[in-house]
């Protein structure tokens, strides 16, 4: 799940911007809004005090075809059970008068085996698609397209680092099609060290992101300073990447909260009260997981978690809202759609009508059919199925594919749970819920239906930068109290 999370901190914003026709000709006075924020930078990628990889930014005009080239390519060190494994991804941009079938933006994703997925945003006469190209094939599906400018965007930026604002824009989210309003607003002039003059604070409040995004930058619009929530924080650099970073990210050792005072099986555990002190902000309530303030200026909350009871037969019968629509649709990762995905789940559901009996027809499938490996980086539905192994991500993907196909609204999310009296830690991982009369949490990795109580709800699993600055922030968690059976 690490990989996952960091791979969504660290994204380029996904703008996916048209320019209109006609606006590229005055490229001069749009480079001349804010010349900082053109051409090519480096960024050492900083994470728990030590740099773990490495990302390249750059915003050039291509004078021969007179279109804007936007591109970011990223590379981390990820620790996995002592295995240094890289991270790769590169992502793409085309500001441009763009004819039907032109690709306006696509990223490119490598896994530690060498196998490759893109996704590519297509305008075409009757809208606009996502295309996903791996090796299981390629699979297209309609997305909602909103246009704007880079004219526009940068002169919001221009105006936000002279005091005005906030500014609020539409981004286009090319994971579930639905577009994102971002906020930007002015924060306080802060000083860093090595930078002779007070650079802005850009304050970004993305939707359905916890975490604030911060940008420092100067004047000119050149970035200095990124920071993701608590947690993560890119920092301008000369020359090019070293071959090797100086450490790498640790999926135990970085990214977990060791807790003291619970033992046993955490599938044996029905409720569970913590102490939580060193997050930055409130976790996330749910009906299941209560939330409060032990002591807000010393960063201190108390966590209640129950585990969630089964669906009643009457919850079983509910009609599905139209609110779940999005959790019943493909997507670009989890292509439900996919004639291998639609013949898996027949295969594996059957005649089930009971939506509860698919779900747990399907955890059990997925937690006996898809061997677990650390060093498996899927990154859709349709090539775990092919794969057959992977982590907790892989398990939630496979799994949320099947059950949408069985007509099950299912979404992925994600937090924190106990990996045993072995390791001690409250781990990064990633489970699924299941709309059944109401959300119910169930684990496709763990086969539990639903999950035990050591499960810390930290967000939708498209909230990295809020998971990645709640775990790496917080120092310790204490046990107050645990029950079971």
């Amino acid at each position: 799940m690490l990989a996952l999370v960091l791979a969504l901190s660290l994204a380029g914003p996904v703008r996916s911007a048209a320019q209109q026709p006609g606006a590229l000709e005055r490229s001069s006075r749009i480079e001349d809004l804010l010349p900082g924020a053109f051409g090519s930078h480096r960024y050492d990628v900083w994470m728990g005090g030590k740099c773990v990889g490495w990302k390249r930014r750059e915003l050039v005009c291509d004078r021969a075809t007179g279109q804007y080239l936007e591109s970011y390519i990223t590379q981390m060190n990820i620790d996995r059970a002592g295995k240094v494994l890289d991270y790769k991804s590169s992502e793409f941009a085309r500001y441009s008068a763009t004819p039907p079938h032109r690709v306006l933006w696509k990223q490119l994703i490598e896994s530690n085996d060498g196998r490759e997925t893109s996704l590519e945003l297509m305008l075409r006469h009757d809208g606009a698609a996502v295309v996903t190209r791996s090796a299981a094939g390629s699979t297209s599906r309609e997305v909602h397209f909103v246009e704007e400018t880079l004219e526009g965007e940068l002169r919001d930026m221009k105006r936000a680092i002279e005091g005005g604002g906030p500014f609020e824009r539409v981004s286009n989210s090319l994971v579930d099609g639905v577009p994102k309003r971002n906020t930007l607003a002015r924060g306080a002039s802060e000083r860093v060290d090595g930078i002779a003059q007070p650079l802005f604070v850009l304050e970004v409040r993305r939707e359905g992101f916890a975490a604030v995004e911060l940008r420092l930058v100067d004047a000119t619009g050149l970035l200095h300073v990124q920071r993701l929530g608590a947690a993560v924080e890119l920092r301008l650099a000369d020359g090019e990447p070293p071959r090797a970073s100086r450490g790498s990210v640790s999926a135990l050792a970085d990214a977990s909260v060791p807790v003291s005072g619970l033992d046993g099986n955490p599938k044996s555990i029905d409720a569970l009260k913590l102490e939580w002190s060193g997050a930055v902000e409130l976790l996330p309530a749910r009906d299941f997981q209560r939330v409060s303030w032990s002591s807000k200026e010393q960063h201190s909350q108390t966590i209640e978690i129950e585990r969630v009871r089964k669906p009643t037969q009457a919850e079983r019968s509910t009609p599905i809202p139209s609110e779940c629509g999005a959790e019943l649709a493909a997507d670009p990762l989890i292509q439900s759609d996919h004639a291998a995905i639609r013949a898996a789940a027949q295969v594996i559901v059957g005649n089930e009508r009971d939506p509860w009996f698919k779900t747990t027809r399907v955890v059990e499938w997925v937690a006996s059919s898809i061997a677990f490996a650390d060093d498996a980086n899927s990154s859709s539905a349709a090539d775990v199925l092919a794969a057959r192994r992977g982590d907790c991500t892989e398990h939630t993907l496979i799994a949320c594919a099947l059950l949408r196909a069985s007509g099950v609204p299912t979404r992925q999310v994600g937090g924190l749970a106990y990996a045993g009296p072995t390791w001690g830690v409250l781990a990064p991982h990633a489970w699924i819920e299941v709309w059944i009369g109401r959300w119910i949490p169930v684990d496709p990795t763990w086969n539990e239906a639903p999950v035990d109580a050591t499960h810390v709800y930290l967000g939708g699993i498209d909230d990295g930068a809020s998971m990645v600055s709640n775990v790496m922030s917080a120092k310790a968690s204490e046990v107050a109290r645990a029950s079971g059976h």
